[in-house]
């Protein structure tokens, strides 16, 4: 530390030789050589401090990962029924236009040719629907991700990915290096460090000090410089190092009841979200056979309406059958990506294919 200070002092003459004032100007350098390790310790704090907000700024973006992921797989899954629903609308139109064909040469009742209007009126009204649910999709994912304009187009199945879902054990073994886990962790030692600190009042301090003079009055008069060590050992004031301990030692307390905290809601988060992904995968084994027996059936009504032994209501039945079932798989795949993808953030796996 560089100071500078000047004075000048009037005081009772002792003695008619003796000056009764005094002139002096001081340029004084100081170098603290030792305060209990507080310095390093206090460094070290501040290193901690900036490892914890790395992590929670890590942290935050896994958490937008996952939010993210569940906005564009909810998009797709709304792109998906659209595309579902025009396909059945369009059968069905179809199916409808020849049973009034057959009507008119009286090979058809009229109620048969209505019903199947009926149905194609319905699934119109359903289009209209997911149409509005794919644009409110859509829009939620161009917010999310601050982007206007974004199209999101769904994937050929062939081109999604599908992977093993990992061990409870093992997802709870990754979740041990999370950001938000390693951020509380690093406050807990930043909090030990301020501790450590406190604990430094109660050494002495030993300072280097250099001192210049300009102007100098008195019997050092001719004494331009001096050099000088000096301790000094702060026996009371008022219990505030004390007290200050204590409030570290409270904070270190604090932060790690924190931590156990903070590790107990993760380990909750990847149980219930490992839960989530095994109901899911689950749920997409069932659809997926659903889906091709629903295939399949449809195929056999074509192959008998072919045949003359399959009725054109029948084929609107396993029609909408198979787009139900198609629905209910697309939207089980797509809860199956959301829920590996909440995982994948919660392990800290982001980045890694599913």
């Amino acid at each position: 530390t560089l100071e500078g200070s000047a004075s000048h002092v009037w005081a009772d003459r002792p003695s008619a030789s003796a000056a009764n004032q005094a002139t002096n100007v001081k340029i004084a350098l100081s170098q603290p050589l030792f305060r209990g390790f507080r310095e390093f310790a206090l460094i070290r704090k501040a290193d901690w401090e900036l490892e914890a907000e790395r992590a929670r700024g890590e942290g935050k973006r896994f958490d937008l990962y996952a939010d993210v992921a569940q906005a564009f797989y909810g998009a797709l899954a709304a792109r998906k029924d659209v595309e579902n629903d025009e396909t059945e609308l369009a059968l069905t139109g179809e199916r409808a236009s020849e049973l009034e064909a057959r009507v008119r040469i009286g090979r058809t009742r009229k109620g048969d040719a209505a019903s199947a209007r009926s149905q194609e009126a319905r699934i119109a009204a359903r289009l209209e629907s997911s149409r509005a649910a794919a644009v409110n999709a859509g829009e939620e994912f161009s917010n999310l991700i601050q982007a206007t304009g974004v199209d999101v187009a769904p994937a050929p199945v062939s081109q999604l990915p599908r992977a093993e879902l990992p061990e409870l054990d093992e997802c709870l073994r990754q979740a041990v290096a999370t950001p938000h886990l390693r951020a509380a962790q690093f406050l807990v030692a930043a909090a030990e460090e301020s501790l450590t600190a406190e604990k430094g009042g109660y050494y002495p301090a030993l300072d280097l000090v250099g001192q210049a003079y300009p102007v100098r009055s008195g019997s050092l008069a001719a004494s331009r410089w001096d050099l000088g060590a000096y301790l000094s050992w702060e026996l009371f004031h008022g219990f505030s190092t004390a007290s200050q301990r204590r409030e570290m030692a409270a904070l270190v307390r604090e932060r790690e009841s924190g931590l156990v905290l903070i590790r107990r809601e993760v380990e909750s988060k990847v149980r219930s979200s490992h839960r989530k992904a095994a109901a899911a995968a689950t749920s997409l084994a069932a659809y997926e056979r659903a889906a091709r027996l629903a295939d399949e059936n449809y195929i056999e009504q074509e192959r008998d309406a072919r045949l003359g032994v399959a009725t054109t209501l029948e084929r609107l039945q396993a029609l909408s059958s198979r787009t139900e079932a198609r629905r209910a798989l697309d939207r089980a795949r797509f809860d199956w990506l959301a829920a590996m993808a909440v995982l994948r953030s919660l392990t800290g796996q982001v980045g890694r294919a599913p």
